[in-house]
């Protein structure tokens, strides 16, 4: 799977690295482990690592899926606070997107280019 999940528990974080290319379905695979775990809670604070993900198949059908996907699950991750970062200039435009479309989950989401200033923000309490 090109998704990489890690948890920190001193830093009560969970970072998902994407590598490459990825569908909805791999999306939807990560979010159900996410709930499923039991080295974590599901309302985990999430640093989503998309420094290295291609977005050649990222477009507004695929974000209103990934959105779709969300909305369901909605109700176990909406303490989370969301760190998205990506430094990609091209992808810039499609993570915005993402967070317009991500506004009306009501949750604390916010884009970075730095992992450093990813964490910084996710785990300043």
């Amino acid at each position: 799977m090109p998704i990489n999940v890690k948890y920190d528990p001193q830093l009560n974080l969970l970072t998902c690295k994407i590598e490459g290319h990825i569908e909805v379905e791999d999306y939807q695979k990560v979010l159900y482990q996410i709930l499923t775990s039991n080295e974590y809670p599901s309302h985990v604070s999430t640093l989503w690592d998309l420094l290295d993900m291609q977005f050649d198949n990222v477009d507004l059908e695929f974000q209103q899926r990934i959105i779709e996907i969300r909305k369901q699950i909605h109700h176990y991750r909406s303490e989370a606070k969301i760190a998205i970062v990506s430094n990609d200039l091209l992808a810039e435009p499609l993570v915005k997107l993402y967070i317009i479309l991500a506004k009306e989950l009501n949750q604390t989401t916010k884009t970075f280019t730095s992992l450093d200033d990813a964490r910084h923000w996710i785990c300043d309490e």
